[in-house]
């Protein structure tokens, strides 16, 4: 856990790189997914560069138990 937004959540997600990690803000129903995960055309897929598709895979399926309202990999975009 960590001392921001009402304690962030901090998960070990497997699959992208070695130490990849989701913060996951329950009191506000926010999940930051990281490069873990993309977007094509609307839907959600396991992001293109992975060292383990499978636990990619697994680590996403994680995150989706979680209680989060909405989730993303980046809030801003240029």
């Amino acid at each position: 856990m960590l001392d921001f937004a009402d304690a962030a959540v901090v998960l070990h997600v497997g699959g992208h790189t070695p130490g990849s990690i989701a913060l996951h803000l329950p009191s506000l129903g926010v999940l930051l997914t990281g490069d873990l995960v993309a977007e094509f055309r609307g839907n959600v897929i396991v992001g293109p560069f992975n060292t383990d598709r499978d636990q990619s895979r697994r680590s996403i399926s994680r995150l989706a138990g979680t209680d989060a309202r909405i989730a993303g990999s980046d809030t801003a975009r240029q």
